[in-house]
């Protein structure tokens, strides 16, 4: 499980340190040795997975209750189309490649957020610009907490 706000710098080869918290799998065993790295959803961000998580995420778009077929299908091509392999090495760290790096607005400085079954990834710039514009008040409740 994925969670926590941590904030690391590229070296010079595109490489980044995965935060040790994000290293261990379920059960205590040592996580995986390789990431799928993907565009995200909302905003200039990435997402990473593990590969079994990978799989899952894509079976969860795939098999979504009411879903459009189009929108499905638009969702599927994006997820898929911008997948990479990135290995990590023995100190953890992995190569953000350079058509993600674009997408994501990433430079140097990057900001690592768990959201339980999968990381996103921001360029510092942009997850501080959003953090900015959602002001000092905490977001709404999910309707699961409401009541």
């Amino acid at each position: 499980m994925f969670f926590g706000k941590y904030c690391r710098s590229l070296d010079d080869d595109h490489r980044v340190v995965l935060p040790a918290s994000f290293r261990i799998e379920s059960g205590g065993a040592p996580g995986p040795s390789e990431l799928i790295i993907c565009a995200g959803f909302r905003g200039q961000s990435l997402l990473i997975f593990s590969p079994d998580g990978f799989a899952q995420f894509g079976a969860r778009i795939r098999w979504s209750a009411g879903a459009n077929p189009d929108e499905l299908q638009r969702q599927l091509m994006h997820l898929y189309s911008s997948a990479v392999v990135s290995s990590l090495d023995r100190r953890y760290r992995f190569v953000i490649p350079q058509t993600l790096r674009e997408l994501a607005g990433i430079t140097k400085k990057v900001v690592f957020i768990g959201m339980t079954s999968r990381i996103s990834l921001w360029s510092a710039e942009e997850w501080e610009r959003m953090e900015a514009s959602r002001g000092s008040s905490p977001p709404a409740a999910p309707p699961i907490l409401d009541g």
